[in-house]
């Protein structure tokens, strides 16, 4: 192997799977936050008063986590009196590195939890507020989920003094907490483990007698004869753990001829009273049943949908009365009352399929319980459930019969992901310089409903609807303003026939109120604004009209003609400032008219100076006001303002293409500078379409929106009296035109174009985000208005916008996070492909019952399979005509039929070019044997239409489950444990292997195999002599799952997590070495090159089946070793926190980096942290700067989302 190649391994996105939901005090006594604790992550989020939730905390976890748990100190620390230990609660987990933690939030210098031994330089100067940190761990058993693992449940003892764990058979191990007495001890007092004479299934603690100083431990037990039998374990509280007797045991059996149950739920009462709860009944049993072996149990029957999937139950008890609450896979909400061993249930019912009900809120209000739904096949939710409002909390709040949920939040599912496409960033040229169109598109396989989707990933800035109008087709443009007297909003909406006054109250409702003031409607409206907080200005063709709003009609109102021969091209409203730009003869006049109003309530339109004339056509003007206390303006536009006088810029766009500048420092003086753009772009339709400015710390920033897309920038300087512009740099945005404007504080300005785009300014630095709307709509925004504004309102940024179709504000949030986007294809998606040939997305997907319907097909191919075409730029479904074969004019695919591989392949012949799709199928055949077929399709995409026909088929003994394009004539597929090469005019070569083919990959006519006996195999394919022959293979079986080559090295996925590294080796002809291994927290199902620079670019992304994707990148060796001593370094430092304890996450070779873990370390402040400080000391002064330096750059690549 080539020991310059060294890489870097992360997780890019992480999984959406919610595994545990929890509720509890973590932050503050009097704080409710709500954790999500995911297959590699944690997340915290608070929880509003009307059940709204905001992530505050998002950290990642480097092991599996097998149970999990609160441990309530509220309650003890208040019984115990201690004043020391903060009264906050406690997460403990349990995971597959063998560790029981004991995790708290925000951990810092103050935290008193925090041991002697952990109270070292490092915590005490990190001082970080946001993540769990583990104050102390246990060590429970070996690495890894084998079955005698302890820590597969956790059971908590209702007073907090005993922690219970089992492994998946029969072993318990029951542990003494400490009673918080003394601060600083350790948690754990004594222990104590033992074999139970079968399988334990359930375990929980029963509460029983408040005073009662002995402890119940209850387990569900399946014995080695296949007998079930609920059993009772006793002990004293105040003896040692070694006196437990567990001989001596109670165990009652149950009935023989009922499945197993799903939970064991022990009730908040102190009678000791729980239930084991079946998919359709539950069983009721007391304590007392124990001690007079009564196995005469309740069982009641519950009549529902699904299965129940989860359950939680209110801690609070009402009057003897236990609330529970079962969830089902259909997201079905069973509300259940207990009293007096008597049971009521009511199914509420779901909106949807949502997945299972986790965790029930109940302490928001007395009158609402919120409960979070989660589900591997769908969406994720918090749907509220009203109860009826009690005054009294002795009384139970019951549910009406009429309640249904309310989806009030969800969570995006995009998981199980089948397969992905990364569609990659373009390249453009510009003044022979490359360029970078937008970022990579990351397109995949979401879900496993019904309906199935097609997502697309990316990272941005999330923004939720807060208004949707989608009746206004052919919208043109669109103003909005807010009086400072009134609540509501009012918008202006010009269509090229008609003009609208609509109004949005502070509820939430628009109505028209076009009839009810003096609006030009039967006209397009050129602009509009607010005047005085009183008066809306009109400007159409020939007048401006000035008229009341709707609860000022009093008031007078006034209508200026203008010149009937010049023709009015654009306008613009600011304050009380009117820009108009009229056609003349043989120019461009340019008109700026001052409003005011008399104490007489008398309205007067004054023309400030001259008209300032221009050549050239404007192809947009903008007029900005910026508050500047340096600013040299006499015009009066804020007369509240004694100290801050406004600059006033004029900003022109023209044909030519040019831009000029204008800057109104005095009646009688205009400053301008003029550029020409050709100097800076060579692309066509390089015309400005929109501009607005931006104020940095020290600087003014001009953004100009061209109709290509490109986004240009420059600083406004004034040097002499005179504006300078000096070039920043450019962006592309897509090829659409671009609407660009900035809020009234030129703090942030928005960008829309074939996205939407948030440019911030801070300090002296602009950061562009990507901005995710949750709806999709149709077609591109064409125009853009901040709307935070309006209601003064500067903490949660907001804007409007309009498409052809939609009228849309939006509330965005104040971070980016992972943002997906659905293209509903009402099938479950199987696999995906973009085809270059018809610039559409091929989606392999099940036939379903609704597309049945909607074509001729029979009812028999309702379990047989289709293609989905789809537009990308509209984000639409292509419509296609049913996929019929050329010759028999019957259905290309079967009954019974499968896509499990899909691609293109392109055939160069004699100067031309034909373009196929290659599906590979499983089908079963009439006697229930699985066949498979590999169809040969040509499509053309002509007037929105996809025509598909088929031109061959070949039947095969096996299904087909990999195809990839190989030489210039070539396809290569692979059917059981036979490789299949097929040349466009050659005989089908096939090679028989010893085992049969997961995946293949290509490069170069060299074939790398993933088998299940070899983890790979290369073949070598001669395509003139149409051989095939063995090079090389790797011997040791992993249970191979997908494999890429890069570098002359093989990466190879197994389903044991791993992800493993060949490369040949020098010594022993035809073997592959292994050159490093990692453990992942999930199994890379598929794998995808992206191009780019070989080092620091992820150039292999991967997908896991649950949802997570990550890159594997190169870095230069010299860079490694650095990052090597920095890891080494770190881990001196914290040997004791074990979130971050990388020594327990394997990582076998010299060659690879864990990126996540590296991540953690260089995104730290290190300018406050003593650890750099310590690598640096025995440096000299070059190397410590090229340390820093590197630092940098991984931080800065890091900190850039890939998609």
């Amino acid at each position: 192997m080539n020991k310059e190649n060294n890489y870097i391994i992360r997780t890019i996105i992480r999984s959406p799977i919610v595994n545990f939901v929890f509720c509890g005090a973590f932050r503050s006594p009097n704080v409710q936050d709500m954790i999500l604790i995911k297959e590699d992550s944690i997340e915290l989020y608070s929880i509003s008063t009307n059940g709204i939730t905001r992530c505050i905390s998002n950290q990642p976890l480097f092991s599996r986590i097998r149970d999990a748990k609160i441990l309530k100190t509220i309650k003890k620390m208040k019984e115990t009196g201690n004043k020391d230990i903060k009264e906050v609660d406690l997460l403990v987990t349990t995971n597959e590195a063998g560790y029981m933690s004991f995790c708290v939030y925000g951990l810092s210098q103050k935290n008193e939890y925090t041991k002697k031994n952990c109270q070292n330089i490092i915590i005490e100067t990190l001082n970080i507020e946001n993540r769990f940190y583990i104050i102390e761990e246990v060590k429970i058993s070996n690495y890894g989920s084998k079955l005698r693992n302890m820590g597969y449940r956790i059971a908590l003892e209702p007073e907090m003094r005993f922690i219970a764990l089992t492994d998946a058979l029969n072993t318990i191990e029951i542990f003494r907490l400490n009673p918080f007495i003394k601060k600083k001890e350790s948690f754990i007092i004594e222990r104590i483990k033992e074999n139970l004479f079968g399988t334990i299934l359930l375990m929980e603690f029963i509460k029983y007698l408040i005073t009662d100083k002995f402890c119940y431990l209850v387990f569900y037990i399946i014995s080695s004869e296949e007998k079930s039998y609920i059993t009772l374990c006793r002990w004293n509280s105040e003896e040692p753990l070694v006196f437990i007797d567990f001989s001596t045991l109670i165990s009652l059996p149950l009935f023989s001829d009922i499945s197993i149950p799903i939970y064991l739920i022990p009730f908040f009462n102190s009678s000791g009273d729980f239930s084991l709860i079946y998919n359709n009944r539950i069983i009721y049993i007391s304590v007392m049943q124990f001690f007079s072996k009564d196995s005469n149990f309740k069982c009641f029957d519950i009549k529902h949908k699904g299965i129940v999937t989860a359950y939680a139950i209110d801690e609070n008890v009402y009057e003897d009365t236990n609330i529970l609450y079962l969830g089902t896979d259909t997201g079905d909400l069973i509300y259940i009352k207990i009293k007096n061993q008597e049971i009521e249930h009511l199914n509420l019912g779901s909106i949807k399929p949502v997945g299972k009900a986790m965790e029930i809120i109940s302490s928001l209000t007395i009158s609402e319980h919120l409960i979070f739904i989660s589900g591997d096949m769908c969406d994720n939710g918090i749907y509220l459930v009203n109860s009826l409002f009690q005054a009294d909390n002795n009384i139970s709040n019951e549910i009406s019969k009429n309640t249904t949920p309310i989806l009030i939040q969800s969570f995006p599912n995009w998981s199980p992901v089948c397969d992905f496409k990364v569609l990659e960033k373009e390249t453009i040229s510009i003044k022979e310089t490359q360029m970078q169109n937008k970022k990579n598109r990351l397109y995949l396989c979401a879900g496993r409903t019904p309906e199935g989707k097609v997502a697309e990933l990316k990272t941005g800035i999330k923004a939720k609807t807060i208004l949707q109008v989608q009746d206004f087709d052919g919208i043109e443009n669109f103003w909005i303003f807010k009086s400072n007297k009134l609540d509501s909003i009012y918008i202006i909406i010009s269509f090229p026939w008609q003009t609208q006054l609509l109004e949005l109250t502070k509820m939430g409702e628009l109505y028209d109120r076009s009839n009810n003031s003096q609006l030009e409607q039967e006209t397009s409206t050129i602009s509009a604004g607010l005047f005085n907080d009183t008066h809306i200005v009109q400007i159409v063709q020939k007048k401006i009209k000035i008229f009341p709003l709707p609860d000022f009609q009093k008031l007078d109102s006034k209508t200026h003609l203008l010149h009937n021969a010049q023709f009015v091209i654009s306008s613009s409203i600011h304050n009380s400032i009117i820009t108009i730009s009229m056609k003349a003869e043989d120019s461009i006049l340019i008109y700026l008219i001052k409003l005011s109003i008399t104490e007489q309530s008398i309205i007067t339109l004054t023309e400030v100076g001259e008209p300032i004339k221009i050549v050239e056509e404007p192809s947009t003007i903008t007029m900005v006001i910026a508050q500047d206390v340096n600013s040299r303006s006499d015009l009066d536009i804020n007369p509240d303002s004694e100290n801050i006088k406004p600059s006033v810029f004029l900003l022109i766009g023209t044909h030519k293409p040019s831009f000029i500048i204008f800057e109104l420092s005095s009646i009688d003086k205009i400053l301008m500078s003029e550029i020409s753009l050709e100097n800076f772009t060579n692309l066509a339709d390089s015309i400005p379409e929109s501009s607005c400015l931006l104020k940095t710390s020290t600087s003014l920033i001009l953004l100009l929106g061209l109709r290509n897309g490109l986004l240009l920038k420059w600083e406004i300087n004034h040097i002499n009296e005179n504006i300078e512009l000096n070039f920043i740099d450019l962006n592309i945005f897509g090829s659409l035109p671009l609407k660009c404007v900035s809020n009234s504080q030129l703090s942030t300005a928005y960008i829309a174009g074939e996205e939407i785009w948030m440019i911030n300014s801070h300090n002296n630095t602009m950061e562009i985000k990507e901005i995710v709307l949750d709806h999709q709509i149709k077609t591109h925004p064409t125009l853009i208005l901040p709307f935070n504004d309006l209601l003064q309102q500067y903490e949660i940024k907001s804007f409007a916008c309009i498409s052809k179709e939609t009228f849309l504000i939006v509330e965005l949030d104040d971070s980016e996070s992972v943002c997906i986007q659905y293209i509903n294809i009402k099938e479950n998606s199987r696999r995906i492909l973009y085809d270059n040939n018809l610039k559409l997305m091929v989606v392999a997907s099940d036939l379903s019952s609704l597309t049945i319907d909607d074509s001729l097909l029979s009812k028999r191919f309702q379990n047989s399979c289709d293609l989905k075409f789809i537009n990308l730029s509209t984000g639409t479904i292509v419509s296609n005509n049913p996929l019929l074969d050329s010759k028999t004019e019957e259905y290309i695919f079967d009954t019974q039929e499968t896509i499990y591989a899909l691609s293109d392949w392109t055939i160069f012949y004699k100067n031309k070019s034909y373009y196929h799709i290659i599906v590979g199928t499983s089908i079963i055949d009439l006697s229930g044997t699985l066949k498979g077929n590999l169809h040969i399709l040509v499509a053309s995409y002509k007037q929105e239409k996809v025509q598909i026909k088929r031109i061959n088929k070949i039947s095969l003994d096996n299904p087909v489950y990999s195809i990839s394009p190989i030489g210039k004539y070539g396809i290569a597929f692979s059917s059981n444990n036979i490789i299949f090469i097929k040349q466009f005019d050659v005989e089908t070569r096939r090679y028989k292997l010893e085992s049969p083919v997961i995946s293949m990959k290509i490069k170069s006519n060299i074939i790398y195999a993933s088998c299940q006996k070899n983890s790979v195999i290369v073949l070598s394919y001669d395509p003139i002599k149409n051989f095939l022959k063995p090079i090389m293979n790797d011997t040791t079986p992993r249970l191979s799952l997908d494999n890429f080559i890069i570098d002359d090295n093989i990466f190879c996925s197994d389903k044991e997590r791993g992800l493993v590294c060949l490369t040949e080796d020098c010594y022993q002809e035809r073997r592959l070495n292994l050159d490093f291994s990692v453990k992942l927290p999930t199994s890379i199902s598929k794998f995808q090159k992206i191009s780019g620079e070989k080092y620091y670019h992820p150039f292999i992304i991967g997908s896991g089946i649950n949802g997570s994707f990550y890159s594997i990148m190169s870095c230069p060796k010299d860079d490694f070793e650095i990052y090597q001593v920095l890891i080494s370094s770190w881990l001196q430092f914290f040997n004791t926190n074990s979130l971050l304890d990388k020594e327990k996450f394997p990582i076998h070779g010299e060659s690879c980096l864990d990126g996540d873990f590296l991540e953690i370390i260089i995104l730290y402040d290190w300018d406050n942290i003593p650890i750099l400080s310590t690598i640096l000391s025995n440096c000299h002064d070059d190397l410590k700067k090229d340390y820093i330096l590197k630092i940098k750059l991984l931080r800065s690549i890091f900190s850039q989302p890939i998609f």
